[in-house]
């Protein structure tokens, strides 16, 4: 069975990227081989072909996919072959402090799919490429026959962290508990018991008590972040961008459309009124203004901006005196992506999740996709192998 991959260079190399081929790899014990059906391409990818990330070259990049089962051996977890599935984006050993305190992502020993050095086991450790090795430690999820493939390939990177995102929104801290007690691992912190999440609120007189929520930023994140609020329970979700095309799909998702500057509370008179803020979008221009817009005792969960460009202009005092919670979330645990085709499989009908994905390209094309990518006409474009 014969395998292409984009291999990446760097971006001073010319070209930056490369097709190779060569035979499919073969899984190892424990491991899955699987067909990338469909992938689309993260931001985060865009900033690695930029220059504007680094990470070790020659690789893979690619972390967002459907794959289809070629040879499953994971033994008792084992799926035929054919089965299409979704798949955590980072390898964990569920063994170190770190796994066992609930961040997985966080492990001593972590591999994540799209970062990894071509010599690190097979080669095959991105999804720009026609077969994905999933290693031992990796959350594999079966996806629903209604769940098309264009609807799931972003799930394993936007949607769980989305999840992860709300789970810092006091009142949603078990939203995957229930996941994250049958996966048996990182319980220290777990109370039992948990929510579905998508609880149905409707004719809860709770939902009343759910203060508004800012989401800053209408990308993919921002989206999913409007609908997942909204099926939570939060009637009032707004969300701000500057990119007034990005906007017109808020809607769509449950959200209340606001254009980047017009939200700011000295404008609106919302200052001290949102019950938490969730930045998404990756610029540290926002902060201020989020910090304004929560109320006493708020939330602020930052997301977006992983990268070394995020200098923040805050003082120490305006947090401190608004008894403000700021959380950090990078990436997700598993329960969190068992979480999130949960939610995806329940909402196909009511949310226009295709509508997210793009044109599709060959990996023969993938500098066309990737330029494609970077116009930001689309919150993803594909790439089918």
């Amino acid at each position: 069975m014969s395998a292409e991959k984009v291999v990446f260079h760097g971006p001073a190399h010319t070209p930056a990227c490369t097709v190779e081929h060569g035979p499919a790899p073969e899984p190892g014990p424990g491991e899955m081989l699987g067909r990338v059906r469909l992938a689309t391409i993260c931001g985060s990818d865009l900033h690695s072909l930029s220059g504007r990330r680094h990470h070790g070259v020659p690789s893979v990049l690619g972390h967002e996919a459907v794959l289809e089962v070629v040879r499953d051996r994971r033994g008792d977890r084992g799926l035929p072959a054919g089965s299409r599935v979704t798949f955590s984006i980072i390898d964990s050993c569920f063994n170190c402090d770190r796994c066992s305190a609930g961040l997985p992502q966080k492990c001593r020993q972590l591999f994540k799919y799209g970062h990894a050095l071509l010599s690190n086991g097979t080669g095959f450790n991105g999804c720009y490429a026609t077969h994905l090795v999933v290693r031992r430690g990796v959350h594999v999820v079966p996806l629903p026959d209604h769940v098309t493939d264009r609807m799931a390939a972003p799930v394993n990177c936007a949607l769980a962290t989305v999840v992860n995102a709300v789970s810092c929104i006091p009142g949603n801290e078990n939203i995957a508990a229930e996941f994250r007690h049958q996966l048996n691992v990182g319980l220290e912190n777990v109370t039992t018991g948990g929510d579905d999440v998508t609880p149905s609120y409707h004719g809860n007189s709770d939902v009343s008590s759910k203060g508004p929520i800012m989401v800053q930023g209408a990308g993919l994140l921002g989206l999913y972040a409007c609908a997942l609020l909204r099926e939570r329970g939060y009637e009032h979700v707004h969300c701000t961008d500057l990119n007034e095309d990005r906007l017109k799909l808020v809607p769509r998702f449950g959200g209340t459309p606001v254009l980047a500057g017009k939200e700011d509370p000295e404008d609106s008179g919302k200052e001290n009124t949102f019950h938490a803020v969730i930045e998404v979008c990756g610029a540290p221009s926002v902060v201020p203004s989020g910090v304004r817009l929560l109320r006493p005792g708020g939330t602020y969960v930052l997301v977006g901006m992983v990268h070394p460009q995020s200098q923040l202009d805050i003082r120490g005092d305006q947090i401190i005196q608004k008894c403000l919670s700021i959380h950090g979330v990078h990436n997700y645990a598993p329960w969190h992506l068992t979480a999130a085709v949960q939610f995806l499989s329940r909402t196909t009908g009511k949310y226009p999740y295709e509508d997210l994905v793009g044109e599709e390209f060959p990996l023969s094309e993938f500098s066309a996709a990737a330029e494609m990518a970077e116009r930001q006409v689309y919150p993803r474009v594909a790439l089918k192998p």
